[in-house]
């Protein structure tokens, strides 16, 4: 996985990482690319609320998600959201989040 300089700065602020240890985060399954671009990243978002038996008026709008995407890592008020960052390549969903 080649990393550029904004993904470094993104991992070590976000995440706390090396680059090397974030490698590791990704074999381990610790974090995942969930996507590649938003519009995936929102589907997924939809699929897994509705898979706590979510209806539809609970799941956030596409523009509510990405204004919470927008905040940042750790910063939205929903979880599942806050979970996320996105890289040069996608968008990335950690396991290991604590709210």
């Amino acid at each position: 996985m080649e990393l550029s300089k904004n993904d470094v700065v993104v991992i070590k602020q976000a995440l706390n990482l090396e680059p090397a240890e974030f490698i590791e985060a990704i074999k381990k399954k610790d974090v995942v690319k969930i996507s590649k671009d938003y519009k995936s990243a929102y589907e997924s978002y939809v699929e897994f609320e509705k898979s706590f038996g979510e209806n539809e008026f609970d799941v956030l709008s596409y523009e509510d998600f990405m204004k919470e995407l927008r905040k940042g890592y750790g910063k939205s008020g929903s979880v599942q959201i806050a979970r996320l960052f996105e890289l040069s390549d996608g968008i990335y969903y950690d396991n290991n989040y604590v709210a």
